[in-house]
């Protein structure tokens, strides 16, 4: 019987390199063929190495009571909140885990690659809900006194809202080079548009309080119909706060009022 001579060493390098070539071809063949797929499995494979981090928030007690009070429904207003939280998330480019919500109205949310900073607390929890009212100069029924950015005094402005913030389709941090100081400039949808145009064209000669939370932080005095939907927020803010009040005008106003209850590396 004849038997077959063992291959080389040689032979078998050459062999090894012939399977390593061939693997790295069908990979680069892969990726060029279904790119996308290659980015979500190497996306997924980083994000397996990140901690994840578990918050948990819920809306605050007196803001429960308001309401309920009102006859509405805390979870309904829960889920409501979850879907701007995760828009404002992934306007910061985190990832974004699960997102559920308990019978209580408590919303949890998985992070991955989060950093336990006060920026990201300060998204979680910003309600960001902006508001367009009348500056009153002299005594007048429904009215209030509210405070004033960059240590000016309080002001009063009607408890009326012309407008809300509902409208904004997008708001960008920019920085005014007269003053080198951030301010943000909004846009409104075509519906905000119209209303914003309405609404100037009406009130021109009067002084427009920009309210931002319950604080004014600016009050320019209309000049003329603003039709071209696009209205600039300046309150002395540095760059980080210009960019944290964008992304909380552009991912919507939070429905209520949030705390953070916990937050635990949960893997």
């Amino acid at each position: 019987m004849m038997r077959r001579a063992a291959p080389s060493s040689a032979l078998r390098l050459a062999r090894r390199m012939l399977v390593a070539w061939a693997s790295c071809v069908a990979v680069v063949a892969f990726g060029l063929a279904f790119p996308d797929a290659l980015l979500a499995q190497q996306d997924e494979q980083e994000d397996a190495v990140k901690p994840v981090t578990r918050y948990t928030l819920r809306i605050t007690p007196k803001e429960r009571a308001r309401i309920e009070s009102e006859g509405r429904h805390v979870g309904e207003t829960a889920t409501a909140s979850a879907r701007v939280l995760q828009r404002r998330l992934e306007t910061l480019r985190l990832a974004v885990g699960d997102i559920s919500i308990s019978d209580a109205g408590e919303i949890t949310l998985d992070l991955s690659g989060a950093d336990h900073n006060a920026r990201l607390s300060d998204a979680l929890v910003h309600k960001g809900r902006l508001e367009f009212r009348l500056v009153e100069t002299g005594a007048a029924d429904n009215t209030e006194i509210l405070p004033v950015a960059g240590d000016l005094p309080p002001a009063s402005v009607q408890t009326k809202v012309l407008m809300t913030g509902d409208a904004i389709r997008d708001a960008v941090p920019v920085v005014e080079p007269e003053w080198n100081g951030h301010v943000i400039v909004i846009r409104f949808d075509a519906e905000g548009q119209k209303e914003f145009g309405r609404i100037s064209a009406a009130n021109v000669g009067k002084q427009l309080a920009i309210v931002l939370d319950g604080t004014i932080m600016s009050m320019p005095i209309i000049q003329e119909p603003v039709l071209g939907g696009t209205v600039q927020i300046s309150g002395n803010f540095t760059q980080e706060e210009a960019n944290r009040l964008a992304i909380s005008l552009a991912s919507g106003a939070l429905p209520a009022d949030l705390e953070i209850v916990s937050q635990m590396v949960v893997r």
